[in-house]
């Protein structure tokens, strides 16, 4: 094959060229066109009931799947409906992925029986919904003085 000169000749000398420039790489775990989460069944989905025994009611969260696999997931509790007077909040964090409550007699004073909720949110980062999903935890108590059991002392006279 034969080499083909320049059309400028062949003793011409280098142009070159130096500038700078920044480079802006932007995770794609907050861009919705770029990033799934896919939910998973929460089984069970809420704690089996209580009657304010000071037992903890263990939630464990499932995984979410989240593509691309690399984003990392936050989950935290983001509402729970009780009382204002009741101790119980979403302040706990989901260490390891349980999450635990437990309600008192004191609670009982405060809240009573029923059905408590609390919300969970599954975020990879990004504003849009469809990267936090929601799910809910529902607490049952049942009141304790409805399976009380009243003894009397026999009188042995």
């Amino acid at each position: 094959m034969m080499s083909k000169d320049s059309i400028y000749g062949n003793e011409n000398d280098l142009l070159r060229a130096s500038g700078s420039f920044d480079v802006l790489f932007t995770s794609p775990c907050g861009d919705p066109s770029k990033t799934t989460i896919t939910p998973t069944s929460q089984n069970p989905a809420s704690p089996a009931t209580d009657d304010f025994s000071e037992t903890d009611m263990v939630f464990t969260y499932v995984p979410y799947t989240v593509v691309p696999a690399f984003c990392p997931l936050t989950v935290s509790c983001t509402s729970f409906d009780n009382p204002v007077d009741s101790d119980q909040s979403c302040d706990e964090s989901f260490a390891g992925n349980v999450i635990k409550h437990s309600f008192s007699t004191t609670d009982y004073t405060m809240t009573g029986p029923g059905n408590y909720k609390m919300v969970v949110t599954v975020s990879s980062g990004g504003s849009d919904a469809s990267l936090n999903p929601t799910f809910d935890v529902v607490h049952t108590l049942t009141d304790p003085c409805l399976t009380a059991v009243v003894t009397s002392a026999t009188n042995t006279e």
